[in-house]
């Protein structure tokens, strides 16, 4: 749904041979090459265990017993090229599961959009992956249409056209999927979507580590990197679920949940490819009861996300 209606959207982004001076058949170069063919043409039969008798008749044992020493050279030889080839994928593999981060996506979203609740519901699928960190952002736009959404924030609104305009687009829009800061996608369209996220995949990713004891702070390290370009340091809070029951406007009558949303973002600092280690206070997300915050590495250029992670908040019991 949009102010300036817009239903769809693209993702964009001469061998030569030398010749024996001898006549074939005649002296003595001649002999030795119909020698050295012959003793090749052996030594040949020898390796493919392939003899005269056993061209003749049923394999013998001595036959069975001279192959023995070939079949296992074969083996190990074989052996020997599947080690070489997989041994420079085994660290490969190792590292990329350790140095594994998630593809942020972010869904604008709003309570008075006929248009969003199948955007929703995605959302309630992407965030059980574990390569996805989902974030739902309800806007403002849409509520003076009948029903006033509970969780649009003015900021979340501002942020979409901030990141829309990074994007090269003209105008803003519900269900709109942003794919790590880079791709936009109709929220609606699971094909669009999952093409974005393999589309991202590949980018270069900073690791973020968070720790939270039971405390008030949340410590946020991340490594020195060889990406230099300015970034700032966002930490968001969100719950996990809310379920509401709309009474008026164009969901009225239906009783919608959403996933992740956001209830808060702020700015904690600035980042250029140096270590960083913070120590952000969670006062206000622990008495508001949050469920868990995220962090994210955002670049002041392009707004694309260079690092992210998220963590559940230890709430005293």
């Amino acid at each position: 749904m949009s102010p300036v209606k817009s239903t769809s959207h693209s993702i964009e982004t001469s061998q030569s041979r030398s010749q024996n001076s001898d006549e074939p058949g005649t002296g003595t170069a001649s002999r030795l090459n119909d020698q050295s063919k012959t003793a090749f043409q052996a030594e040949y039969r020898l390796f493919l265990g392939i003899t005269e008798t056993s061209l003749a008749c049923d394999w013998q044992p001595v036959t069975r017993w001279r192959m023995v020493p070939v079949m296992i050279t074969m083996i190990r030889i074989a052996v020997l090229f599947i080690a070489l080839a997989i041994s420079p994928l085994v660290p490969a593999f190792e590292a990329a599961a350790k140095d594994k981060q998630p593809i942020v996506i972010e869904l604008y979203t709003s309570q008075g959009c006929s248009s969003c609740p199948p955007a929703d519901k995605f959302m309630g699928e992407l965030i059980k992956r574990d390569d996805i960190l989902g974030l739902t952002f309800h806007v403002d736009y849409w509520d003076y249409i009948g029903w006033k959404d509970p969780f649009a924030r003015p900021e979340n609104t501002a942020r979409q056209k901030d990141l829309s305009s990074r994007l090269g687009l003209r105008h803003i829009y519900t269900p709109q999927m942003i794919i790590h800061g880079a791709v936009n996608a109709v929220g609606s369209s699971e094909w669009d979507v999952e093409r974005a996220i393999k589309h991202t995949k590949n980018y270069p990713q900073t690791p973020v580590k968070l720790t939270h004891n039971k405390g008030s702070q949340l410590n946020i390290s991340i490594p020195a990197s060889a990406t230099k370009e300015p970034a700032n340091i966002y930490i968001i809070a969100y719950d996990d679920v809310h379920t509401t029951s709309i009474k008026r406007g164009e969901n009225s009558g239906r009783k919608l949940s959403y996933f992740n949303v956001v209830r808060d973002m702020k700015h904690v600092g600035d980042w250029s490819g140096e270590a960083v280690s913070l120590n952000v206070p969670l006062t206000g997300m622990m008495a508001s009861g949050r469920s868990a915050c995220a962090v994210i590495i955002q670049s002041e250029r392009s707004g694309h996300i260079l690092g992210a992670a998220e963590i559940r908040l230890n709430h005293p019991s």
